[in-house]
């Protein structure tokens, strides 16, 4: 458990290699999924997901694994967050802050380096890692001062095709009922203010976009409008474009795909051990 919120407690799981050893590794933070209003922490595993389980014969789609990485030498901690509507916005944003000051208060004892952090997310979390990646040190939605001693260093993000443009799900065409749940107010000025889209500057992290160009939940064109404009600002993005992909579900030939994408990425940081090996959780 990293936080109680509300009498809600939250929690997280860390996953690291059977022979880490004593010395402190990089961590790749992850949050699921779900339009802020379901999913969990174990959503960035499906090797361990009930509903992986059981399916035909050649049936291969899957979520993307955050395993692939920690075998090259990443520690993943994944966070659970309060949903809406139970918890509307900005109770996700806050509480993903909250799993990072973790890491900047407890990392060091569970063999985490605060000073080399990735942020990782899929849907909804592609927009909570923007949103950490692009406000932290700016303390719009949570306390620099409360982010952790030392405080975490974010190396990178990884955006899943996440959400940018919140007001784009509000209202309009692209609306979707989940998002309504997550902004009860139905405002659009209040949707900006949510939105990663808003708070790109110079200066950002490098930031890996991951987005299927038949995306039926997520508007591929919210990627390509963060991309631009982060290219515009001057800051470092990889955009990599999943031809024919929709929304979550890949097959095996996507997956890989994904996989190169992000070890490339996590390897031009400089965070890659060379040899492969098992995850212990």
């Amino acid at each position: 458990m990293f936080a109680v919120v509300g009498g809600q407690p939250l929690h997280l799981d860390i996953y690291r290699r059977k022979d880490t050893g004593d010395e402190k590794h990089p961590v790749l933070l992850f949050f699921h999924g779900g339009g802020w209003t379901s999913g969990g922490r174990r959503d960035a595993v499906p090797e361990d997901d009930p509903r992986m389980r059981g399916r035909g014969p050649g049936w291969d789609k899957a979520w993307p694994s955050m395993l692939p990485y920690v075998r090259r030498g990443m520690t993943l901690v994944t966070a659970d967050y309060r949903l809406a509507p139970r918890a509307p916005e900005p109770a996700a944003i806050e509480d993903a802050f909250r799993a990072l000051a973790w890491v900047g208060r407890n990392g060091a004892e569970h063999g985490l380096d605060p000073a080399r952090v990735v942020l990782a997310g899929v849907s909804a979390g592609g927009h909570l890692a923007l949103m950490l990646g692009l406000t932290e040190a700016s303390g719009t939605f949570f306390p620099v001062s409360e982010l952790g001693d030392p405080r975490p260093s974010v190396r990178g993000v990884i955006d899943f095709y996440g959400v940018s443009d919140v007001t784009d799900l509000l209202v309009g065409p692209n609306a979707r009922p989940f998002t309504a749940q997550w902004v009860p107010t139905a405002s659009a000025p209040r949707a900006r203010r949510l939105s990663p889209l808003t708070y790109i500057h110079s200066g950002a992290p490098p930031i890996l976009i991951v987005h299927g160009d038949a995306d039926g939940v997520v508007p591929y064109d919210q990627s390509r409008r963060l991309a631009r404009a982060l290219e515009a600002a001057g800051d470092r993005v990889e955009f990599v474009t999943l031809r024919g992909a929709d929304h979550g579900w890949f097959e095996s030939d996507e997956l890989a795909e994904i996989e190169a994408a992000v070890l490339g990425f996590l390897d031009g940081l400089g965070l890659l051990t060379r040899a492969p090996s098992p995850p212990h959780s």
